[in-house]
């Protein structure tokens, strides 16, 4: 009787062995696949909230004043009223980019601290001396078109297939 339970006991043991490892490899997969699910769904937050972004932007780049020397006054103001929402969304987009991808991350960085620029010469139009060391408003203007254009690159890697099929 005494093998029998010796013999019982070391099956159980051998099959709790198992019976742990496939628990645990079941549990590495569900983590894995969750851990996609987030990122993907964290993706899908940022690549909105970039597609707004460039289709704001682009709208700003491709104004008829800003072509026109002496307009560059009302595209600044102009630019100027969408600096506040531009900047809360690229805001909202790094601090979720931890959850995202490296490239995801880099371009959020990136065409933050782009933006930042161009909305600097956007924020000080006309003042002289400007510390850029712009000599012009003109200058200033195209400067932050420049930043602008950049940041425009960079946050586009965010911006999902789908919608850069639609357009901007």
């Amino acid at each position: 009787m005494r093998q029998v339970s010796d013999s019982l006991a070391t099956q159980i043991t051998a099959w709790s062995t198992f019976v742990i490892t496939v628990v645990g490899i079941i549990t590495l997969i569900a983590s894995w696949v969750s851990s996609g699910q987030r990122r993907r769904a964290t993706h899908l937050q940022i690549g909105r909230r970039a597609y707004r972004i460039r289709r704001t932007m682009r709208e700003w780049l491709n104004d008829p004043a800003l072509s026109a020397q002496d307009n560059l006054t009302v595209w600044v103001e102009k630019v100027a009223e969408g600096l506040g929402v531009v900047e809360k969304l690229l805001e909202e987009i790094v601090e979720m980019a931890s959850g995202a991808s490296g490239r995801v991350q880099e371009a959020a960085r990136d065409a933050y601290g782009v933006f930042m620029r161009g909305a600097t010469f956007i924020n000080k139009f006309g003042q002289h001396p400007h510390p850029s060391g712009h000599t012009n408003p003109r200058d200033q203007a195209l400067a932050a078109k420049t930043e602008f254009e950049t940041a425009v690159q960079r946050i586009s890697v965010a911006v999902p297939d789908d919608l850069n099929r639609i357009g901007d």
